[in-house]
């Protein structure tokens, strides 16, 4: 059993070391906006937002609502942004259907094979009631989860820029958990494998010393185990031999060694228990640890005092890209 258990730790922390290294993405040369530490900014994918109802005076709304996510999380985080020509000749060299940019498998699998952090992707929908459907969502492609979603609904009139902006800025102010880790998602990895929370939150060190630290606690403590059990399966034999004894044993002698054995026993077990509970002390510390204590964002985080506000004329909302309301509406004549 022990030995199972050691086993099953060795793997963990090997886990571990995995999931540190597949999280250090090498830089892609034909990014946009590459520093010195570009390497350590998230890489993210503004995917034009899919036309599922196929209305051409509709195409507009494809690239402005990823266009003002842009905008916003620009205000408060650094971040990497993968230029549209090089996910558009991934679409094209996989055969990528239009309908395929709302398929979250094929787009998190071109998020793995551009190294992208994250994707923000979306649709669109005019019914025949001439109600505009619009759908936005923030993928982690390093986990596979959508981080947040919305939907709204609005009629085809100026509301619909109400709609567009709203879901915006929605996406905007969730785009967190990207570039900062969650207290929770990081204290359930360090739960699951001491050291994981650490390297989640960007503490590598801190991982590093988690890591090995416990698997030094558990290592000994397993060790004390074994050692202790091999001492009781020998003060049994010699019980044992005891009871069953014949006339040439010396029963003196045995009662002797067994009593002997039993207080080495009953002082080792002292110690194994000790050993285990600064292992489930050091356990609990970790997880804590990997909840409480964050790493350092600022190569991420310009700041975290913005106010995603729209900016309100009246009662519109002027879109500062790719088009102004005013703009939209001469091209659709409304």
């Amino acid at each position: 059993m022990v030995t199972f258990l050691f086993a099953f730790f060795l793997l963990s922390q090997a886990l571990v070391a995995k999931q540190l290294k597949e999280s250090q993405f090498e830089n892609i040369p034909t990014l946009q906006n590459t520093t010195k530490n570009s390497s350590k900014k998230k890489r993210i994918i503004f995917l034009d937002f899919y036309n599922q109802s196929k209305k051409r005076e509709y195409k507009w709304i494809e690239k402005s609502i990823g266009n003002s996510i842009e905008e916003n999380i620009s205000k408060k985080y650094k971040f990497i942004k993968i230029d549209a020509k090089i996910w558009h000749q991934y679409a094209t060299k996989n055969n990528y259907r239009p309908n395929d940019f709302f398929d979250q498998g094929k787009i998190s699998k071109m998020g793995v094979e551009l190294k992208a952090d994250g994707i923000i992707y979306g649709k669109f929908f005019v019914s025949k009631q001439q109600k505009l459907i619009i759908t936005g969502k923030i993928l982690s492609v390093a986990t596979d989860e959508i981080l947040a979603s919305k939907t709204g609904t609005s009629e085809v009139t100026q509301k619909m820029f109400l709609i567009s902006d709203k879901i915006s800025n929605y996406l905007a102010l969730n785009i967190k958990s990207l570039f900062v880790p969650s207290n929770f998602g990081a204290a359930i990895r360090s739960t699951a494998l001491p050291g994981w929370g650490q390297f989640y939150k960007g503490r590598t060190k801190f991982g590093y010393a988690w890591s090995i630290g416990l698997g030094t606690s558990f290592l000994t403590s397993s060790i004390l185990s074994g050692i202790f059990f091999y001492k009781q399966a020998n003060l049994n034999d010699v019980i044992l031999r005891y009871q069953n004894s014949i006339g040439n044993e010396d029963l003196p002698a045995l009662f002797k060694e067994a009593l002997e054995m039993r207080q080495s026993l009953v002082s080792f077990k002292n110690i194994t228990q000790v050993s285990w509970i600064i292992f489930s002390g050091l356990y609990l510390l970790n997880i804590i640890d990997a909840f409480i204590f964050d790493g350092n964002y600022s190569n991420d985080v310009v700041s975290f005092d913005l106010n995603l506000s729209n900016t309100i004329v009246g009662n519109s909302i002027f879109l500062n890209k790719p088009e102004t309301k005013i703009e939209v509406i001469a091209r659709m004549r409304f």
